[in-house]
């Protein structure tokens, strides 16, 4: 499609940084068979008109992030982002599950720091497994030019606000608070502002606020901020991504259009002004949270062979979904892939209780876990 970025930025002097990831519609885009074609749903791209009923794999559950810099990590998390941590060592057991789900070695007694937005139902969690800081990062000074996990966002409410009390913390963003008017499929327009803020790890951390529509996710009234509503990714090949979405996943397409970079002050570092990317929402039937962004670089098909780290490193290391039914998730991976099916394992970590647990990956090789509830889940 040729729909590119036509927001209007509402300050002047500025370059309009990349708002792409704030989970709404930045220009005229196809929207997905199975999403937003009812009135509400023009008035709101975020609004869907399928039913939660039709969902195999639920939105978003758990972030997981190979931490190196574990102090500064909660620093942010619990800081900058309110979030609350629980904190679960591990046994033998679990210890080993998650060696063979990451490709770490971990042992028994290991710390796994879990951070939540307890009064955000419905809001993915951070998970931080540390370990030593000599690893590389999967995505050096933040470049996006790179294939692989890049993010995530949070809503809010008052964004200079919550900018200001990350940058007193030591957190930086790259390219500060902006706000800007977006179209809706009806003509008409909405605002939305956001910032970007670089996290340990070089993990990039989005705030949106939209305003009187609908937020990204469920916010704590309290406190004026969610917890993770979507996970963000670059992908080699659009097609193969979405064939593992549809196909295992069994997501629906919402979005579905283009933009153009705003160079090195358009929010992503790497990209050069003008650069066109393709940008796809992701959701799980009837959801309105808990979605991915997936983005591929149109102009530079190259980065796709580019070197990746490999082997042990910082950053995020995998998106985890529950999925209603395991056996089914892991035999619709096995048609998809034509490998052998993954071991399967229970473990208990919270917030999810105990469960049973595969992990699989998407075409770039980006790990997924599936989770199968066992116990009801609780915070300790």
């Amino acid at each position: 499609m040729s729909a590119l970025l036509n927001a209007a930025p509402r300050r002047t002097g500025r370059v309009l940084p990349l708002a792409f990831l704030a989970g709404i519609l930045i220009a005229p885009a196809h929207n997905g068979a199975n999403g937003g074609s009812d009135e509400a749903a023009s008035r709101d791209p975020m609004i869907p008109s399928s039913s939660q009923s039709d969902a195999t794999t639920l939105p978003l559950a758990a972030v997981t992030i190979v931490t190196g810099e574990p102090l500064r990590a909660r620093r942010f998390f619990q800081g900058a982002m309110n979030m609350q941590l629980a904190r679960h060592v591990l046994d033998d057991q679990t210890a080993l599950a998650l060696s063979a789900h990451f490709g770490l070695a971990l042992e028994a007694g290991t710390a796994v720091d879990v951070l939540s937005q307890p009064d955000a139902p419905g809001a993915a969690v951070v998970r931080l497994i540390e370990v030593a800081d000599d690893l590389p990062t999967r995505r050096p000074a933040y470049d996006a030019r790179l294939i692989g996990p890049l993010g995530f966002g949070l809503p809010v409410n008052g964004l200079e606000t919550r900018h200001a009390i990350a940058n007193s913390l030591g957190f930086e963003s790259t390219a500060g608070v902006m706000t800007m008017a977006f179209p809706r499929q009806d003509g008409s327009t909405y605002d939305v502002g956001e910032y970007h803020l670089k996290a340990p790890d070089d993990v990039l951390v989005l705030g949106v606020d939209r305003g009187p529509m609908q937020p990204i996710g469920p916010l704590d009234p309290a406190l004026d901020i969610g917890g993770i509503a979507y996970g963000s990714m670059f992908v080699a090949d659009l097609k193969a991504n979405g064939a593992f979405l549809t196909e295992v996943l069994q997501y629906e397409l919402r979005r579905e259009t283009r933009f153009e970079s705003g160079g090195p002050n358009g929010g992503l570092p790497g990209l050069e002004r003008g650069e066109r990317i393709a940008f796809q929402q992701w959701f799980s039937p009837g959801a309105t949270t808990g979605y991915l962004v997936v983005m591929a670089h149109l102009d530079h098909p190259e980065r796709a062979e580019a070197p990746r780290v490999v082997g042990p490193a910082r950053g995020i290391v995998s998106w985890s979904f529950e999925v209603r039914d395991l056996d089914e998730a892991l035999a619709r991976w096995t048609r998809f892939s034509g490998e052998t099916e993954p071991s399967v394992t229970s473990i208990s970590l919270p917030p999810h209780g105990r469960y049973r647990t595969a992990m699989v990956a998407l075409p770039d090789g980006t790990k997924v876990e599936f989770m199968e509830p066992q116990s009801p889940a609780a915070l300790p």
